[in-house]
């Protein structure tokens, strides 16, 4: 028998000790007997009910930390990969203005030799061979 049918069965015990009143007490034993069983059940349930809220509440508890720390980590690595496309954006705007820089210098110099041969190149005295009339060298060459 549980727990509690065999507590009151002892209770019975104690409450029937007068043997002459045993009838009159028998009624009162069945009942204590019945109500700590219907308690020992009530109590047990009421338990069992605690324990599986309790367990529901923790697994409620679990789902909602895990979705945080996968929120979290989805925004770290968006973060991450963000962080990483505008360091490459940055490094290629980098290298592409100095690639400007590089040809900007460079088609200076070149214009600055051009300019430097050029008044050589036409000078007075080669004009004048190109522009003389007795000359068969035609002005184009």
């Amino acid at each position: 028998q549980p727990w509690p049918y065999h507590e009151a069965h002892h209770i019975c015990h104690y409450c029937n000790y007068d043997r002459h009143r045993h009838r009159h007490r028998h009624r009162y034993c069945y009942v204590l007997l019945y109500t700590t069983g219907v308690i020992f059940v009530v109590v047990v349930v009421v338990i069992v009910i605690i324990i599986t809220i309790i367990i529901i509440i923790i697994i409620i508890i679990a789902i909602i930390l895990i979705i945080i720390i996968i929120i979290i980590i989805t925004i770290i690595v968006i973060t991450i990969i963000i962080v990483v496309i505008i360091t490459i954006i940055i490094i290629i705007i980098t290298i592409i203005i100095i690639i400007i820089i590089i040809t900007t210098t460079t088609t200076t110099t070149t214009t600055t030799t051009t300019t430097i041969i050029t008044p050589i190149h036409y000078s007075p005295h080669h004009n004048c061979h190109h522009s003389n009339a007795i000359n068969t060298i035609t002005p184009s060459q």
